[in-house]
C-alpha cells in the first residue's frame, strides 16, 4: 500500500524514521529501514537498484528515538480510550518524526 500511495502522488520529499540506538549509533533495525527504504524507491523509479541512497536529495532519514514513547504520552494527556489508541500510535509517532525534522530544518535554516 505504501508503494501504490508514495508513486501515486506527486512526492517531492520523503522523511524516514530512522530507529538509532540509545547512544545515537545506526544497529540492524536501521540497517533495515535503510534496505526496505531503497528497495520503496527503486520500485517508485526514483533511484537505480546500484544506486547509492545517501545521495538522493529528495530523501531524509531523521532519528526516531522516543518516537512512540511521546507518541503514548500525548495519547494519555489527550485521555485516549485504549481501543482509539491501537490505530493512532504510529500515526502519532510519524507525525512527531516530521514535526521533528521540520523543526530541524528551520534550525537550519536560521544558521545559514
Amino acid at each position: 500500500m505504501l508503494q501504490r500511495v508514495f508513486c501515486d502522488y506527486d512526492v517531492e520529499h520523503v522523511v524516514i524514521g530512522l530507529p538509532l540506538s540509545l547512544n545515537g549509533e545506526e544497529g540492524p533495525q536501521a540497517r533495515h529501514v535503510r534496505i526496505l527504504a531503497k528497495k520503496l524507491l527503486v520500485v517508485c523509479g526514483w533511484i537505480a537498484q546500484d544506486d547509492d541512497i545517501s545521495t538522493v536529495e529528495r530523501v531524509s532519514f531523521f532519528d526516531e528515538r522516543f518516537s512512540s514513547t511521546e507518541a503514548k504520552r500525548v495519547m494519555a494527556d489527550s485521555q485516549y480510550r485504549s481501543k482509539q489508541m491501537r490505530g493512532s500510535l504510529d500515526k502519532i509517532a510519524a507525525a512527531i518524526i516530521l514535526q521533528g525534522f521540520l523543526e530541524h530544518l528551520s534550525c537550519d535554516e536560521e544558521e545559514d
